[in-house]
């Protein structure tokens, strides 16, 4: 399936990441293991686990993905093709709620090369890793529009915007 935009966020920090050409989610960690609290050794010693070649999307890639979410930061991914949706990952949809809501909201705000970033009836799957869970608020039910109905009303104007750090930031905020 055709990949779109990636964002890494954490609470009011979102990189963007331009596939394929400006990089994948792991190949960001890679380069810049420091803004995620890890060392290259200890990158290469979960690639050597699983003895993969470094930057593969592999069982390596999975584990670090993992990791770095339990520290709090969400891989987004925009998958484009005939099921177009956003695939969003943290190690705990419940503990990241609001952050969601509110990348989810500036997704809506703002342009990236005048385009949209995100639309009311884009449709979003949410998993959790701490539980397995999945939430799908598919296009035909409502997408973004329902996530935003259903999780919105909760203490929302003390919080931080998010603003667009490091990665390529070519965008409107």
């Amino acid at each position: 399936m055709p990949q779109g935009l990636g964002f890494w966020v954490k609470e009011d920090r979102i990189i963007l990441l331009r596939a394929p050409l400006e990089g994948t989610h792991i190949s960001y960690i890679t380069a810049h293991p420091e803004e995620f609290h890890l060392t290259r050794e200890e990158i290469q010693r979960v690639y050597d686990t699983y003895q993969e070649e470094l930057h593969k999307e592999g069982k390596a890639r999975e584990e670090l993905i993992k990791r770095v979410s339990q520290e709090g930061w969400i891989r987004v991914r925009h998958y484009r093709g005939s099921h177009d949706y956003w695939s969003i990952q943290t190690y705990d949809t419940v503990r990241e709620r609001k952050y969601i809501v509110d990348f989810v909201e500036w997704c809506l705000k703002n342009t990236i090369d005048n385009d949209p970033i995100m639309t009311l009836n884009d449709e979003l799957h949410l998993f959790s890793y701490k539980d397995e869970s999945k939430e799908i608020y598919d296009y035909m039910s409502g997408g973004v529009e329902r996530f935003l109905s259903e999780h919105n009303a909760q203490g929302r104007h003390t919080r931080k915007h998010p603003r667009i750090v490091g990665g390529n930031s070519r965008g409107r905020t």
